[in-house]
């Protein structure tokens, strides 16, 4: 006979999955994500510990930005995950940070190469909200013409390194912006546009 527990967090796991890839798969989406993991650790929040939780294993390196990298939300990663944190950006698979650390971090990921796309890191960036910012356009496959984005904290610097990151695709890096209660992606094949004036 299985725990409740277990079987409870699984089929959150599997809810959380697909929300996640349909985000992924419909860019500048606002996708809401429900439920809440026990336990999460200060200085984190439940929706990158969802992220965490869902997409992170063995196999999957991951590094947290020094603000972020507390002995709590360290352990919280390696028990929950299994995965081995990293001293390096460039070696990880997902990426953990705020969004004031967001541009400065670009250029040390992983782009994946040519022969091996899949080798591109996923930035995961923690935000206050969506109704504030930089505007950038999105275009691209998932997305019909075009969707007008903002999120918080994020600047002109931050949209024009990404942008000329993910130039190069399939080469480029994925990022989910992880809000409150919900998560917007900009995977490296979505096109940006910065919104002159904005």
């Amino acid at each position: 006979m299985y725990d409740s527990a277990v079987l409870e967090t699984s089929h959150s796991t599997a809810l959380w999955f697909r929300n996640i890839m349909q985000s992924m798969s419909r860019p500048g989406l606002l996708v809401p994500i429900h439920g809440s993991i026990v336990d999460v650790p200060a200085g984190f929040a439940d929706i990158p510990a969802i992220l965490a939780v869902t997409l992170a294993d063995f196999q999957t390196p991951v590094w947290l930005a020094p603000d972020l990298n507390t002995q709590a939300v360290a352990k919280f990663i390696r028990f929950e995950t299994g995965a081995a944190l990293c001293a390096e950006p460039g070696l990880a698979t997902f990426v953990f940070v705020n969004t004031s650390d967001a541009a400065g971090v670009l250029d040390q990921l992983s782009t994946g190469t040519h022969e091996y796309p899949d080798r591109a890191a996923t930035l995961i960036i923690l935000t206050n909200g969506f109704d504030v910012g930089q505007k950038v356009e999105f275009s691209g496959p998932g997305i019909k013409n075009c969707v007008t984005v903002q999120v918080a904290d994020t600047g002109q610097d931050f949209w024009t390194s990404l942008q000329s990151i993910n130039s190069g695709y399939p080469t480029g890096i994925d990022v989910i912006f992880a809000g409150r209660d919900a998560v917007l992606s900009s995977p490296r094949s979505t096109k940006i546009s910065l919104r002159d004036g904005d």
